[in-house]
C-alpha cells in the first residue's frame, strides 16, 4: 500500500509541475539581451544568449561559485575597499524599453559610506569612455533606484519601501515601456511611476556588481539569475520569469519531477503486479 501511495504521490506531483510550467505566461526570448546563469563552473561569466563573447573580469579573485537559487551562483566578495566586477563589450541598446531582473543576497547594503549598492548599469564609465549613460538599476538603502534618460541621469526614480535586505534571497526586477517605471520584488509590483524621459541610445558597456556614476559604488554578496531585456516585461511575464527561479526557460525541475514520477511509476510497475 505504502508503495502505490508513493507511485501516485510522484504522478502526482511531476504532473502538478508539469501544468504550472506549460500555463506559465511565455516569455519573449527574442527580445533577451543577455543572461548570466553563473552555472558553467569552467566560465561562470559566460552570456548564456551568446551575444557577448569577451567579458572582461575586474578582481576575479573576488568572483567565487557558489550554490544559488536555481543551480550555481556568483559571489561578489571584498578585499578592504576594493570589489569585484564584470562588464560586456560596447552595445547600442536598441529600443526605448528594458527589463533588468536577477536573484540577490546582498551581504551589506552599503559599498560606499552613502548607502549605494550597485547591481546593473549600462555606461557610466569615463575611464572606458562610457561616461553617457543609458540606464541603471541600484540600490539606496535597500530601496530600488533607477536612473536613466537624456540630461546626464537627473532622472532618477526610486522605489518607496526597500527591495533588498542583508543575507536573504530577493527576485528584484524593473521595466521600462517608454512611459512607465514598474519595480517588482518576488513577482509583486512595488513601485510604479509615469516618466516622459528617453533612453541614451550610447554605445557602451553593460556592467554588472559597479555602478560608476558620483560615488563608485557595488555589489557584495550572491547573484543568480540575471537577466537583461529589450522589452518591458508584462508582470505576468515577470510572475513567469519568477516561477522559473529567473531563467528565460522552463526550469528543467519540472520535467524531472515528470519524468521521475512516470519512470518510478514504470518499475515498480514491473517489480511488483499488484501496482
Amino acid at each position: 500500500m505504502l508503495k502505490r501511495v508513493l507511485v501516485f504521490t510522484l504522478i502526482l506531483y511531476g504532473l502538478v509541475g508539469y501544468f504550472a510550467l506549460s500555463s506559465a505566461t511565455s516569455l519573449p526570448v527574442s527580445d533577451l539581451v543577455a543572461w548570466w546563469s553563473f552555472d558553467d563552473p569552467e566560465n561562470p561569466f559566460k552570456d548564456e544568449t551568446g551575444r557577448f563573447t569577451d567579458i572582461t573580469v575586474v578582481r576575479g579573485d573576488l568572483l567565487q561559485a557558489t550554490s544559488g537559487v536555481r543551480g550555481n551562483a556568483l559571489e561578489f566578495q571584498k578585499e578592504g575597499s576594493d570589489y569585484p566586477y564584470f562588464y560586456t563589450e560596447a552595445l547600442k541598446w536598441p529600443t526605448n524599453s528594458f527589463t533588468i531582473a536577477g536573484w540577490l543576497k546582498p551581504y551589506s547594503l552599503n559599498t560606499d559610506w552613502f548607502g549605494w549598492l550597485a547591481f546593473v548599469s549600462k555606461g557610466g564609465n569615463e575611464d572606458l569612455n562610457s561616461d553617457e549613460n543609458s540606464f541603471n538599476f541600484e540600490f539606496y538603502n535597500g530601496k530600488g533606484h533607477v536612473r536613466f534618460g537624456e540630461q546626464n541621469w537627473w532622472n532618477q526614480y526610486w522605489t518607496p519601501n526597500p527591495m533588498v535586505e542583508e543575507n536573504v534571497f530577493h527576485f528584484v526586477a524593473v521595466t521600462y515601456d517608454g512611459s512607465t517605471l514598474r519595480f517588482y520584488k518576488d513577482a509583486s509590483l512595488v513601485g510604479e511611476v509615469n516618466i516622459s524621459a528617453g533612453i541614451q541610445a550610447a554605445n557602451s558597456p553593460i556592467y554588472v556588481g559597479a555602478d560608476f556614476p558620483g560615488s563608485d559604488n557595488y555589489f557584495y554578496g550572491i547573484m543568480d539569475e540575471v537577466t537583461l531585456w529589450q522589452t518591458a516585461l508584462s508582470s505576468d511575464q515577470i510572475s513567469t520569469l519568477y516561477s522559473y527561479n529567473g531563467a528565460p526557460v522552463p526550469l528543467p525541475a519540472g520535467v524531472w519531477l515528470l519524468g521521475g514520477g512516470l519512470l518510478g511509476w514504470g518499475i515498480f510497475r514491473r517489480k511488483y503486479s499488484w501496482c
